[in-house]
């Protein structure tokens, strides 16, 4: 009896070990799609890292990470109905051991019973065959010896009974100590069973509840962060717009003034040719022609200063590119490490 109960454990024992090994299988499996997820993750991240990634590319990306997710969720699906499916076969199974057990015992018990009261009527059929037979030889001999030998075989007849109904009560002892540890330890493997497939439903619960709260954090986290990247972009986007327009502001006025700048010396050259054809006349216009050299120096002297004053505010525009240069610069710069610093905070 023991024999077999420790069979039917030791079989119970593998078909354990093989649920456990197919649960790790199972989160060998989980870990491989979050694998492929960090993987996909990190070439997203990659995507934004650089300058010339496309709106396209990242909602096909997020695409991508959405079929993820949902391949994922089939996985865990198909993980659970197979784990189900596990469960009740083993449950199946166990029952069905269960009840053949019992049947072998409560069968084992009542043969052995069974044998043990057919020795006892088989020797009770013997008895009561020596007494007749006892009683038919006796008859002729004396009453003494008679009594005699009827009294040593019923004595015998005795013994042999009490040490029949002793061992059948032993046996029936025996085979009902056997029934309770076997049953005892049925219903202790039926429990082990029933913990251990708790266990493992909790912690696929357990994953399955981790795995999708850490997707709506990181679909959240990625959204968030997407959004303060475009608000970052747009905002340097027109901080750039308008330093470009600064510029091109900036090149119109130094055109303008180049121009201004010809313009007045076109006329200041006209005043000396002037002064010069002047100074050829004859003397009754000298005093004219002074005071008009006069007057054109005057002029020159004030559009001399007025050159020097708009090659002092070229220069002033120049540095005022450069500067502006230098800005465009710093901005590509902070773009480029808000974009890094964006894919950093994603993982």
């Amino acid at each position: 009896m023991n024999k077999e109960a420790q069979e039917v454990f030791a079989k119970k024992q593998a078909e354990l070990d093989a649920y456990a090994a197919t649960v790790s299988e199972a989160e060998t499996i989980l870990k491989q799609l979050q694998k492929e997820v960090e993987e996909k993750r990190e070439e997203l991240a990659a995507l934004k890292s650089s300058e010339e990634n496309s709106n396209y590319e990242n909602h096909e990306l997020i695409k991508e990470l959405i079929e993820l997710d949902e391949k994922h969720q089939k996985e865990i699906e198909k993980m659970q109905l197979k784990h189900k499916q596990e469960v009740e076969s083993l449950h199946a199974d166990f029952a069905q051991t269960l009840q053949e057990a019992e049947q072998w015992a409560n069968k084992h018990s009542e043969v052995a019973l069974q044998e043990k009261i057919n020795e006892l009527n088989e020797l009770k059929e013997q008895a009561q065959t020596f007494k007749l037979q006892l009683n038919e030889l006796t008859y002729t001999q004396t009453r003494s010896r008679t009594a005699k030998i009827v009294d040593e075989v019923q004595r015998k007849s005795s013994d042999q009974i009490t040490q029949l109904e002793a061992q059948i009560s032993e046996l029936t002892a025996i085979t009902r100590e056997e029934m309770r540890d076997a049953r005892a330890k049925i219903d202790e493997c039926v429990a082990a069973v029933e913990i251990r497939r708790e266990n493992h439903a909790a912690e696929l619960r357990r994953l399955e509840n981790e795995a999708n709260q850490r997707s709506e954090r990181y679909a959240a986290h990625i959204q968030a962060l997407k959004e303060q990247f475009d608000l970052e972009k747009a905002t340097l986007q027109q901080s750039i717009d308008s330093i470009n327009a600064r510029s091109e502001n900036t090149e119109n006025i130094i055109n303008q003034l180049g121009k201004h700048h010809e313009a007045q010396l076109f006329a200041v050259n006209n005043d000396i040719d002037t002064m010069r054809k002047s100074l050829s006349s004859p003397k009754t216009k000298t005093r004219n022609s002074l005071d008009a050299v006069r007057n054109s120096l005057r002029e020159s002297k004030r559009l001399a200063v007025e050159c020097n004053n708009i090659d002092e505010e070229i220069k002033m525009i120049d540095n005022e590119i450069f500067q502006l240069e230098d800005e465009n610069k710093d901005l590509r710069k902070e773009l480029k490490r808000l974009s890094l610093r964006v894919n950093r905070s994603i993982f």
